[in-house]
């Protein structure tokens, strides 16, 4: 778990879950197979998990998110997102553009 990264946060983990409270300068989040959660980051977020589920909270930049077979649910985010799926539902609210693909046919959310 990080409570509060003042530059870029890069986490990596085999198969364990990542958690971030705040991130000031961006995050790359890689894990083999646990869930990632960001609650908030004022730049760019890159998620990317093996089948685990991806919840990120309020996003200042673009996201790029991808799970193998976990759900995906955005709060909100201030640039473009890439969210993929290979079999589990999309959740993005408060987002300028989106790109989605999911393996499932569940995607909702606002602008």
């Amino acid at each position: 778990m990080v409570h509060h990264g003042n530059g870029k946060i890069i986490a990596e983990t085999g198969g364990g879950s990542i958690e971030i409270v705040s991130a000031t300068q961006g995050a790359s989040i890689e894990t083999g197979g646990g869930a990632i959660e960001v609650r908030q980051c004022t730049g760019r977020v890159k998620a990317e998990t093996g089948g685990g589920n991806i919840d990120l909270g309020d996003i200042g930049g673009p996201a790029e998110i991808q799970t193998g077979g976990g759900s995906i649910h955005l709060a909100s985010a201030k640039g473009h997102v890439e969210a993929h799926t290979g079999g589990g539902g999309i959740e993005l609210f408060g987002v300028p553009s989106a790109r989605v693909e999911t393996g499932r046919a569940h995607c909702r959310g606002s602008s």
